[in-house]
């Protein structure tokens, strides 16, 4: 097994110990792979920053901040972004069914 897959085998179990601690990487999670889905989006319509900035009429480091999956931004916002690089947003809810004991019913 290489070095990376034992880090991330640690970290995997690191994370599952704790239900604080699994909601906080799974919000990690969502907000690295919607950062990364855009910059794909933006660099797959030969755009730079500067020209969604342009398009958007904002400066290029706020579009520098909203491709950082560390800094909180708006549905809106990010919208607004994937309109620009001519892309739109496909999500999926998925509800995970956890069997839980529940004393009401």
């Amino acid at each position: 097994m290489t070095e990376r897959n034992e880090v991330l085998e640690f970290l995997d179990e690191l994370v599952s110990s704790d239900e604080g601690t699994r909601r906080e990487a799974e919000k990690e999670r969502v907000r690295l792979a919607l950062a990364l889905a855009m910059v794909r989006a933006r660099k797959a319509k030969g755009l730079s920053q500067a020209e969604v900035a342009k398009r958007l009429g904002v400066t290029q480091s706020w579009v520098s901040k909203l491709e950082n999956p560390n800094i909180a931004h708006t549905f809106e916002s990010i919208v607004d972004y994937l309109q620009a690089v001519g892309a739109e947003l496909d999500m999926a809810i998925r509800e995970h069914l956890a069997m839980t004991y529940m004393p009401w019913s």
